[in-house]
């Protein structure tokens, strides 16, 4: 296992810090970024040195990571930038900023505290690419959309605009990941999370929905593409849907795979249950209520665009989730 320590740095290969790596937003940026190492010429470095931030580097995700081509493990906490810096075995050249929000250990107010001395760091070492990995606001007046964990983005974000206004930065605005309709159906979260996302939306109200992976290409794409993308907001996203659709979506893609599955877990009182957690949870209150009454506004097409890989919901289903049993 490789680790930031332990590394050399060619002049030719750029260094960049991911943050929260073993995550679904930072694994897609690692994995993204040691693809475009892999397919780089054998007898040239690689183009990146990919510093994945991580609170253990036994881990089992870290271990998977390490194995990737240009990466090295940086254990290290998120509210302690300054050490992840002095870590590097050479100046970094770009950073991916990303925090926990509702599971962060302190709390939302945690959240912005990690994004804004990532920012403050960022900009003491010389950062010549900032990615910030925000939210879509939608056509909330001001981007206050009430939503707890979504505001949360836009004060980093204007924190970024007033404090750093000359750090190289690209806004990254995802939508809903994709990835959550997916977690494990054998867990009561994974079960009432589904129900949720069923019952919860109106039945007229479509919601614009994303992979985590292509998150991670879409910021592989800039870092790539500093001059096309520095002073860019990017909205990121691969699909939009009703909850009918999603469930219609499931079913024919595993019916293709001759899987009879049913996207709604079978749990007594399911419906019920989901509206309870739902009311009685504020931040979920308010985000189903965004979702029915504003949504968000992303650019579905120039999305695809821009990179015209990006996953729909079938494609999604089809390579990324787990065979339902």
């Amino acid at each position: 296992m490789s680790t930031a320590n332990s590394s050399e740095s060619s002049s030719d290969t750029k260094v960049v810090l991911v943050m929260l790596a073993t995550g679904k937003q930072g694994s897609g940026v690692v994995r993204a970024l040691a693809q475009i190492n892999a397919n780089s010429p054998p007898t040239s470095p690689p183009p990146w040195t990919i510093l994945a931030q991580t609170r253990s580097t036994s881990s089992s995700k870290s271990a998977a990571l390490a194995a990737l081509p240009g990466v090295h493990l940086i254990e290290g906490s998120p509210s302690s930038p300054e050490a992840l810096f002095s870590a590097s075995p050479a100046p970094v050249y770009a950073v991916y900023s990303v925090q926990l929000g509702l599971d962060n250990p302190g709390g939302l107010d945690a959240e912005v505290r990690e994004a804004q001395l990532l920012a403050d760091a960022s900009a003491k070492h010389g950062v010549r690419h900032f990615i910030y990995a925000g939210a879509n606001f939608g056509n909330a007046p001001g981007n206050k959309t009430g939503v707890p964990h979504l505001d949360t983005k836009r004060l980093g974000e204007t924190y970024l605009q007033t404090t750093h206004p000359t750090l190289p930065t690209t806004l990254l605005r995802p939508v809903t990941f994709m990835d959550q309709l997916v977690q494990d159906p054998t867990t009561l979260v994974g079960r009432l999370t589904k129900i949720m996302f069923l019952c919860q939306l109106a039945p007229s109200t479509s919601l614009q929905l994303v992979a985590a992976s292509d998150v991670g290409r879409v910021a592989a794409l800039a870092l790539q593409n500093p001059d096309k993308y520095v002073g860019r907001t990017v909205d990121v996203v691969g699909d939009e849907l009703t909850a009918a659709g999603m469930e219609s979506g499931w079913r024919e893609t595993f019916a293709s795979e001759g899987i009879k599955a049913e996207m709604r877990p079978e749990m007594t009182g399911g419906s019920a249950l989901s509206w309870v957690v739902k009311n009685m949870t504020k931040d979920l209150r308010l985000m189903f209520k965004f979702f029915n009454e504003v949504g968000y506004n992303a650019d579905l097409a120039a999305a695809r665009e821009m990179y015209p890989e990006m996953k729909d919901w079938k494609t999604f289903l089809r390579t990324e989730a787990p065979r339902p049993a």
